[in-house]
């Protein structure tokens, strides 16, 4: 359906550009000045046509980009792209220039040539299913299989998840973390995005509140030293206070045949 709407928006400009060529000529050809002037142009149509398409040739390349792009069926209205890392659906195609409504209602508009010279990414060509991912960072001791109990009732009472599949696995391990990915699938784009965002924010809920150890943390208290550290220390202490109370019992002694 949105293939038909595309080229037939298409097509519909280009034979209202055509009639209205031909009917503006047609007006001018009823003087007969514009006759003879029509006559002379023609004599020189071979070189003004060069000069022309030397001129217009980005025009021209938009506009045959146009045609590719209707009857190639490489993007149609409705479509759900990526280009330029921005997220939107095309709203309106033309001869020259395509436009793409972003998720925060955004226009973005630029040639149609882009989409003939550049790569970008097509959602909604070979259907509109889509599989959203939340990447979980979580404590070595995370509970596992209670996450995946946890997240299947997420799911099955989620109205973006499309029933075809789900699961949760860990995917890498760092020395302080682990790496949990959840996998959900989705009938859209749109609702890939809804199903994440509930997925992330009900997880992290509930592990906050019911296993809250599994959360990351940060280690903030000092190294343990070594047993022979710590004795080094002890003696280092020791030498300390006796060399103090030496230096007192020396004052003392100093101090006796002064009072006598």
């Amino acid at each position: 359906m949105r293939r038909v709407r595309t080229q037939v928006t298409l097509i519909q400009r280009v034979v209202a550009a055509i009639v209205g060529v031909v009917a503006a000529s047609a007006m001018l050809l009823t003087f007969p000045t514009m006759r003879t002037v029509g006559t002379s142009m023609l004599a020189s149509a071979g070189i003004l046509g060069v000069v022309a398409g030397v001129a217009a040739q980005s025009t021209l390349g938009n506009l045959f980009a146009g045609l590719q792009i209707a009857f190639g069926d490489m993007v149609r209205i409705g479509d759900t792209v990526v280009v330029d890392g921005e997220w939107g659906t095309v709203e309106e195609i033309t001869l020259t220039f395509l436009s793409v409504r972003t998720w925060d209602e955004r226009r973005i508009t630029m040639p149609v040539s882009y989409f003939t010279n550049k790569p970008f990414e097509n959602w909604s060509r070979g259907g509109t299913q889509k599989v959203a991912t939340v990447f979980f960072h979580l404590d070595h001791t995370a509970p596992i299989e209670e996450m995946r109990e946890r997240l299947r009732e997420i799911v099955q009472k989620s109205p973006a998840w499309d029933g075809r599949d789900w699961n949760l696995v860990v995917t890498d391990t760092t020395p302080s973390t682990i790496m949990v990915r959840a996998l959900i699938t989705a009938r859209d784009p749109d609702d890939a995005w809804t199903v994440r965002c509930e997925v992330r924010e009900k997880m992290i809920t509930w592990l906050r509140d019911a296993h809250p150890y599994a959360l990351p943390r940060i280690a903030t208290a000092p190294a343990a030293q070594a047993p022979q550290a710590l004795l080094e220390s002890e003696r280092r202490r020791e030498r300390e206070r006796h060399d103090h109370f030496a230096r007192f019992e020396d004052g003392l002694r100093k101090d006796a045949p002064r009072s006598r």
